[in-house]
């Protein structure tokens, strides 16, 4: 291995193993990642979409998560009005809209008043939203609109959408329709899961396995996760629109030997992610039938 080739494999696992994220509203890079100053690689171009609108004198909140134990800390949030991709920490033109400390594994709700001055000047008219603690990094582009008083107009819900035929790793949704965030590429999505898919896979505290069945399962699973079916019907690998199956996280989870260090990445216990699909409920309801008539004859015994 060369040398630009190693430093660019320890930069990747640099940006995976980090442990905290922004998760709402959703960051252009929804994992943990060093990546100063936003989560992202260099050259990286966002979509120019608002994952949030903002009145100005509103009140909003943004919830940061905490990973593992190093993303501890004080989580600074900052809108950068020029909409940069970019963005400079220490920019005069920044405008600090709170501060936090995080000390445990959890998601934090944090709250602050937008002010009635910012002028978004970004592409489309937004704002960047950064947010960080010590070395972790996320941002997000929102729009702030000069409205007080006017009520929050929701997100833009995620659009069923032809993926087309060129996804290259997750080729098995090629000629399918996915639930995609609004103006998502779908090729470039595809490029963000197989560097997901690398760089995890080559971090021992991330996964203890990379055998041949953890390879198929993690790939079935992150591609579910980033194309999720937009239905239950014969275009669908999961049977519950927009998420994957419980059994499918376990499966994968424990095919790659998920770390403890790391169980918060993928919790798929996490009923607002991972459902459990029909065919597990039908096994459940079975097991539950089941149990109860052995319950049963074992009272009349």
């Amino acid at each position: 291995m060369n040398a630009k080739a190693l430093l660019v494999l320890i930069a990747t696992i640099a940006c995976v193993s980090g442990h905290a994220v922004l998760r709402n509203p959703s960051a252009w890079n929804g994992q943990p990642s060093t990546a100063s100053p936003c989560g992202i690689s260099p050259g990286v171009t966002p979509d120019p979409i608002a994952a949030a609108t903002w009145p100005g004198g509103s009140n909003q909140a943004i919830e940061w998560e905490q990973v593992a134990s190093d993303g501890a800390g004080t989580v600074v949030i900052v809108i950068d009005p020029t909409g940069s991709n970019n963005p400079s920490p220490t920019a005069a033109a920044n405008i600090e809209l709170s501060s936090f400390t995080t000390s445990s594994n959890q998601k934090y709700n944090n709250g602050f008043t937008i002010p009635n001055t910012v002028n978004c000047t970004g592409p489309g008219g937004l704002c960047t939203l950064m947010v960080h603690t010590n070395n972790w990094w996320s941002c997000a582009y929102v729009n702030i609109t000069n409205c007080p008083g006017c009520p929050t107009p929701p997100e833009p819900a995620p659009k069923c959408t032809a993926v087309g035929t060129n996804l290259k790793f997750c080729s098995s949704k090629n000629g399918r329709s996915a639930l995609l965030p609004v103006g998502k590429n779908p090729s470039s999505l595809d490029t963000q899961t197989y560097a997901t898919y690398a760089a995890y896979l080559k971090n021992p505290n991330v996964f203890g396995a990379n055998n041949s069945a953890c390879l198929k399962a993690y790939t079935t699973f992150l591609c579910d996760v980033n194309f999720p079916a937009c239905g239950t019907g014969s275009d669908s690998d999961h049977a519950v629109a927009g998420q994957p199956c419980h059994s499918e996280c376990v499966a994968a989870m424990d095919a790659c030997q998920l770390q403890p260090q790391h169980a918060n990445l993928y919790d798929c216990e996490d009923t607002t992610q991972y459902l459990l699909c029909p065919a597990e409920s039908s096994a459940n309801v079975v097991a539950v039938a089941f149990a109860a008539v052995v319950l049963a004859v074992a009272a009349l015994l």
